[in-house]
């Protein structure tokens, strides 16, 4: 019965890391066209504005994973955190991400 108590919040730790990894790939995505130009025209190169871009993005999903969960789980539950963890959660979370830009691209942007 112990076991149950400690995965409960291995579970929620690895959504926890899921989520943050697809609010980061979704939010680099989404703004890398934009942001590439602008900072290009800044006379940023190519390496710096890849650089700028994915430290912006990581930044806000910081703050957008801290606040959801923040408001969904501690409020309920425990959430363990460990770093192993977290790698596992933001890989799989950007791995989600990127076959969904996959799938929507074969299927609707023939």
């Amino acid at each position: 019965m112990k076991r149950i108590y400690f995965i409960i919040p291995v579970i929620y730790g690895l959504v926890s890391s899921i989520l943050f990894g697809m609010i980061d790939a979704i939010l680099f995505l989404t703004s890398e066209t934009e942001l590439d130009k602008k900072l290009a025209e800044l006379g940023f190169s190519q390496k710096i504005v890849a650089l700028l871009i994915g430290g912006i993005s990581a930044s806000v999903s910081i703050f957008i994973a801290h606040y959801i969960e923040r408001i969904f789980f501690h409020s309920t539950v425990d959430i363990f955190k460990h770093p192993a963890l977290d790698v596992v959660g933001i890989l799989l979370g950007t791995l989600l991400i990127v076959l969904a830009y996959h799938t929507y691209y074969a299927l609707f942007k023939k």
